[in-house]
């Protein structure tokens, strides 16, 4: 005898409710608006210092780094400082090239091999010019894979060592072109807002810029929003900022109207 067939009806449950979604949408666009920061904050440092600093003027420029850094954290300790100055040097090392300038020699013999030394690096740079960051990326970890098997190789060494010269060379300039981007465009929203005075455009503004909306820009299959984000967006569309208890003022005041 067979046993009796068993109907099961699955009922689909999100995993996350709307509001769940909406602040796991918020906390992305916040964490990103952190990073665009950062960026826009190292560019800022490595311009004011210039692609060539004396030590002392490098050092006169951590402290006071780190007196801002205090006067923003009060109560911190040196060590707290001190940590968060190595988090923010490696990563200006790792973004831009900033070459600490040695005590000069007058002598016509060190004059030369700086000279030598600058026409070297400028001619290392121009052979890798048609050479993207990624390319040398792979370049650096095939080498670092044949030093491996290898590692008593001085050309390997050598050849390294040069990649890592041109990356860094690469990487500081474009991360010196995405800060300009951004701060072109943060001056063109700032001063459209400021010519503007429809509070529904104004509030659909916020929300794009506060990630409470959810726009795609990885192509068709993500042009559809989620059911829940839906409705979730529906409820922040302009004309409801009252029930959420913000102001015209404030929207203004977010906007320096």
């Amino acid at each position: 005898m067979n046993a009796p067939q068993k109907t099961t009806i699955a009922t689909a449950i999100d995993a996350l409710t709307p509001e769940q979604h909406a602040a796991a949408k918020q906390a992305g666009a916040a964490w990103a608006r952190k990073d665009n920061l950062a960026v826009e904050t190292l560019t800022n440092y490595a311009r004011m210092l210039g692609d060539q600093v004396t030590r002392l003027q490098y050092e006169t420029a951590a402290a006071d780094w780190k007196e801002g850094w205090i006067g923003a954290n009060p109560g911190k300790t040196s060590a707290a400082v001190d940590k968060a100055w190595q988090r923010f040097k490696n990563d200006l090392e790792d973004m831009f090239e900033i070459e600490i300038l040695k005590p000069a020699s007058d002598s016509p013999l060190a004059q030369q091999r700086a000279a030598e030394r600058a026409q070297k690096k400028a001619d290392l740079i121009a052979a890798h010019q048609a050479s993207s960051p990624d390319q040398i990326r792979q370049a650096i970890e095939k080498n670092y894979s044949a030093l491996a098997k290898n590692p008593t190789s001085k050309d390997l060494k050598k050849t390294v060592k040069d990649l890592e010269t041109v990356l860094k060379e690469k990487t500081s300039e474009e991360n010196k072109a995405h800060g300009e981007e951004i701060r072109a465009a943060r001056s063109q929203v700032k001063e459209a807002a400021n010519k503007c005075t429809d509070l529904e455009i104004l509030a659909a503004a916020l929300d794009i810029l506060t990630g409470a909306a959810d726009f795609a820009y990885n192509g068709p299959a993500n042009q559809e929003l989620h059911a829940s984000d839906q409705e979730e967006l529906q409820r922040a569309k302009p004309g409801t900022w009252a029930a959420a208890g913000i102001t015209d003022e404030e929207l203004k005041r977010s906007f320096n109207i």
